[in-house]
């Protein structure tokens, strides 16, 4: 059983010395039982949190000194105590039990509040010896700091995508038909001619003949792709395509599903399967009733099928939205992130890491409440790692909001081209063609043609008709946008 003299409540309640201390008057405190009392289980200290009459900072040191443990204050705690990993686990988290090491290496189980639920894990975990170990109390906000720093997420999470994504290489075979001294006297595979379209009757029997009609397919296939598609980047790519979401590249990669393969043009399908809900069983007595549960859908399916002749080389970052990163963001918000950042150097998983913010905290909140003031945007509650990433996020979702305000200027053009089960907006597919062709929305809105047929499931390709410009600074008035819609996604929004 769990040793009492470790975590026994002294003889006074948190009332008592709260107005000790000055900080409550007794009918604040007599008040705020009234409030417990018609609330049923809430914690009279959450009622004084709520009120606004006191700070987390002087809750915790309340219960400490009720329990006669160690507070261990946040804004005082040195560099040098480090996470107990050997202790440490996700139910850690749910537990609200931190394992924590001091400099002088003493072992600490640091809590905010004792529950029920922690007593029964320590009672019934062996490889816990509590004669060797320490209990302190720290503030709610610290303790779940460190927690999302170690582990953003609730459970350990499988990664959306094992393997890392890149470049499958282009076919042997088109090496061959683009050296135009090579002369192979060898019958074509047959994977050739059916991607450059000459299956069938249209095959000619000798192999000459074969290079030959081969070579000007791969010549015409060649003039079809934009010239910024012949240098473009992994990252570049995935920026693109997380600008229908105006999601980073990041961000995209942990969300989607991503398969990368080589083909005659550049083509990007969006899918998002509906997983089908699982039957429960309720019972009530006798009777016996099967329902569904909740529908819930996979992570986004994206196949993308990028030119023959794309190479994987890195470029300069667009250039767009015009004076990115704003001068009073970069001013602001390092140092709001050090004022909302309670852990020590000592406790974070690396020097830049931001982790600690969480998806639905107090500083998560503070931040996004910042980022729409001074820009209109928020992060929401996407995971962001390190301050990279941070920026990164900022800016896909400032690119966004330019391209719909782009597109709301050309609304008769841009307004069918969305689809509304995929979350993609006609700012988002704006966003994506102008980072895929390396220019801005306004020189893109205007000049691409878009066309739009209905399909089974969403996809889009940019090509290049045989008459279109051969640079990318001659506009893209011979550049075509292709969109795919479902038969349900063809209705023009409500915006």
């Amino acid at each position: 059983m769990l040793r009492e003299c470790l975590l026994r409540k002294g003889p006074q309640r948190i009332g008592e010395i709260l107005v000790q201390r000055g900080w409550l008057t007794q009918e604040d405190v007599d008040y705020a039982l009234s409030l417990q009392k018609d609330a049923g289980t809430r914690r009279v200290g959450e009622i004084f949190l709520g009120l606004g009459w006191l700070t987390p900072g002087q809750l915790s040191r309340a219960i400490a000194e009720q329990f006669q443990l160690e507070f261990l204050d946040p804004d005082v705690l040195t560099n040098g105590w480090t996470l107990l990993r050997e202790l440490y686990s996700w139910k850690c988290k749910n537990l609200r039990i931190l394992p924590l090491r001091d400099p002088e290496q003493r072992v600490f189980l640091v809590i905010s509040e004792l529950t029920e639920p922690q007593k029964l894990h320590l009672e019934s975990d062996e490889l816990v010896d509590l004669s060797r170990i320490q209990f302190a109390v720290t503030t709610a906000t610290f303790q779940m700091q460190v927690f999302n720093e170690h582990q953003a997420w609730d459970e350990p999470e499988e990664p959306t995508s094992k393997e890392p994504i890149c470049y499958p290489t282009p076919p042997s075979w088109l090496r061959t038909l683009q050296d135009p001294i090579e002369d192979s006297s060898e019958q074509l595979p047959v994977e050739a001619l059916q991607a450059l379209g000459l299956d069938g009757s249209r095959v000619p029997h000798s192999p000459k003949e074969q290079a030959s009609v081969a070579r000007t397919a791969v010549q015409t296939s060649l003039q079809s792709v934009p010239p910024s598609l012949l240098a473009l980047s992994l990252e570049r790519l995935l920026s693109s395509i997380g600008a229908l979401w105006g999601r980073s590249a990041t961000e995209l990669q942990r969300s989607a599903r991503i398969l990368i393969q080589r083909g005659s043009r550049l083509r990007i399908e969006v899918s998002r399967p509906v997983l089908v809900p699982e039957q429960i069983v309720l019972q009530k007595g006798p009777v016996r009733k099967r329902v569904l549960g909740a529908t819930t859908f996979s992570p986004f399916q994206i196949q993308v099928t990028i030119p023959w002749f794309s190479v994987d080389e890195s470029s300069l970052e667009a250039s767009w939205p015009k004076n990115w990163p704003p001068k009073d963001l970069v001013d602001s918000l390092d140092p709001l992130l050090t004022e909302l950042c309670l852990i020590i150097p000592s406790l974070k998983t690396s020097e830049n890491s931001i982790r600690w913010l969480g998806r639905d905290t107090l500083a998560r909140r503070r931040l996004n409440r910042h980022t729409m003031v001074s820009m209109g945007l928020s992060l929401e509650d996407s995971r962001i790692d390190d301050k990279q990433e941070l920026w990164s996020a900022l800016l896909a979702r400032a690119r966004r909001l330019e391209a719909n305000r782009v597109a709301r200027g050309d609304w008769t053009k841009w307004k069918v081209v969305h689809d509304d089960t995929l979350d993609i907006c006609p700012g988002g597919i704006l966003g994506l063609a102008s980072l895929i062709l390396d220019q801005e929305p306004e020189r893109v809105a205007g000049s691409l043609q878009v066309d739009v047929t209905e399909g089974p499931a969403f996809s889009l390709e940019i090509v290049r008709s045989a008459g279109g410009p051969t640079t990318a600074d001659c506009g893209h008035s011979g550049i075509t946008l292709r969109v795919v819609l479902p038969a349900a996604a063809t209705t023009p929004p409500n915006r």
